[in-house]
């Protein structure tokens, strides 16, 4: 055998012994994982429905491990800047995404480039909760109902102002818009985060977001008025508001749901661990609380559900999309 030879035998020999050790070695990564902190980005400014369940989901993680996972709000760009940021992220467990679900279901039909990619960018852990979604007007509006806030608009040059903090929310206000014949200005914000003060300021008229940013401003001589509810149900955070089904739209359904992902390429081990220690934490008393408090539907799941559940709106909100000739930015 000749020097060449014998170095090639010897490199492939190195090449097998690292395949045959790969397993072991990412099995121990997982068995030591979480070995330090651990940073959750939030694509949204801190108060809104996505930075509280990180908060409560985070604080449970810490209890569980004793690593300390920080929230990092990184705001803006629907989403993009944050998603963009953890795609990149090296895929060690570490770095982890707030989901939030148009960021993967309703941005890649809005948008001609994104600097991620829902399904090949991420290894997705799990759902875990859903914000039904509220109509809310300033107090200073004239108005006790729905049908009266139509009316109302209509009686004006350019209708009502109304705030949308994510491209979800606009496209429901858009849908319910051409539905109830709603006349109306859209006032765009970073997050949902930033509607509730903008609201309470009465700087605009109306919104449709989550209840959560609003929940203690509500109820007699408060600064804001809800008048219906966009989900399946009363939602036991009102239960006087009706749903917007009960009001004569048929199939008016839907939420904001939020999950956690991570960097494509994490270890499936760490993915997992991740997925069962979230749901567990769903399960304590501290997190239903906080949930019942902010009118947030505990929604658990694991990365197969999560993966699945972005496929199927995926498809659903582009049919929107298209059906409804918005314009890709």
């Amino acid at each position: 055998m000749n020097r060449f030879e014998a170095l090639k035998t010897l490199a492939l020999a190195c090449l097998a012994s690292t395949i045959s050790l790969a397993p072991t070695i990412v099995r121990a990564q997982a068995e030591s994982y979480p070995s330090r902190p651990i940073r959750v980005i939030v694509p949204a400014p801190a108060g809104g429905p996505s930075d509280t369940i990180a908060r409560v989901i985070g604080k449970q993680l810490t209890q569980m491990w004793g690593q300390p996972v920080v929230v990092e709000n990184r705001p803006g760009g629907n989403s993009i800047i944050a998603n963009g940021f953890v795609a990149k992220a090296p895929p060690d467990g570490y770095t982890l995404l707030l989901t939030v679900d148009y960021s993967m279901t309703v941005n890649p039909h809005t948008y001609k480039e994104l600097p991620y990619d829902p399904l090949k960018s991420f290894a997705h852990v799990t759902t875990i909760g859903n914000a039904v979604c509220v109509v809310a007007v300033n107090a200073k509006v004239p108005v006790e109902s729905f049908a009266e806030l139509v009316k109302y608009a209509s009686s004006l040059p350019n209708g009502i102002s109304v705030g949308v903090g994510t491209v979800t929310t606009e496209l429901i206000s858009e849908r319910l818009a051409s539905l109830a014949n709603l006349k109306f200005v859209k006032v765009p914000f970073k997050g949902s985060g930033e509607v509730a003060p903008a609201l309470l300021g009465g700087h605009i008229d109306a919104t449709i977001a989550g209840f959560t940013p609003f929940q203690e401003h509500t109820g007699k001589g408060s600064r804001i008025k809800v008048l219906a509810s966009t989900g399946a149900t009363r939602s036991p955070a009102t239960p006087t508001v009706p749903t917007l089904e009960e009001l004569g739209f048929p199939g008016f359904r839907t939420g904001v749901w939020m999950g956690m992902s991570a960097p494509a390429a994490t270890p499936a081990a760490i993915v997992n661990k991740l997925s069962e220690a979230v749901n567990s934490s769903m399960n304590r008393a501290e997190v239903k609380e906080t949930f019942r408090q902010t009118g947030l539907d505990l929604l658990p799941g694991s990365p197969a559900s999560m993966t699945e559940l972005i496929r199927q709106e995926s498809d659903e909100w582009h049919r929107i999309v298209r059906e409804k000739g918005i314009r890709v930015q």
